[in-house]
């Protein structure tokens, strides 16, 4: 009877040490790259399709508002990327890179709607693996590349929020 419940014992002791570290891992490792500095008159349709978009409301991004005149030669495109590493056991869902804008900032576009593909499709970081997440920043030409980002995601249905200084 006693070496049961000293079996026991250890199960329960070792299923509580699962769950803290569960819990203490709920956070996610991030590590960031050099941001790639692409000048619009590079990448002329990509432009012409967000000025337009912009233009008419229809932008799938998050506008920033300001003055967007001028021509592709006097923006670029500014490429984030985060790798971020999950450690914990849970899977983190809706990973998500967010840029605090400044002024010259027109457009923050996800990699999914600069190409073309389902915007809506969420960024999930299963347990133990990495992704990388990026953010594309339409911007005036000749600016300064350092910004906060903010990497939002949720685990357990709870959001949390990481805030980088890029730069």
């Amino acid at each position: 009877m006693r070496a049961v419940a000293l079996v026991l014992v250890v199960c329960v002791l070792a299923a509580g040490g699962v769950v803290v570290y569960a819990a203490v891992n709920t956070t996610l490792a991030y590590e960031v790259r050099q941001v790639q500095v692409v000048p619009a008159s590079e990448r002329p349709d990509e432009y012409a399709r967000w000025q337009t978009a912009l233009l008419r409301e229809a932008a799938q991004g998050t506008a920033f508002g300001g003055d967007f005149t001028g021509t592709a030669q006097d923006y670029a495109f500014f490429i984030y990327t985060v790798d971020v590493k999950n450690r914990g056991l849970i899977g983190a869902r809706m990973a998500e890179l967010q840029v605090g804008p400044v002024e010259g900032d027109v457009l923050a576009i996800s990699p999914a709607a600069s190409m073309h593909r389902n915007v809506n499709e969420p960024v999930d970081i299963p347990a133990g693996a990495t992704r990388a997440i990026q953010c594309i920043l339409l911007t005036r030409a000749g600016g300064n590349a350092v910004r906060d980002l903010y990497l939002t995601y949720y685990i357990w249905g709870t959001a949390h929020t990481i805030r980088l200084t890029y730069g």
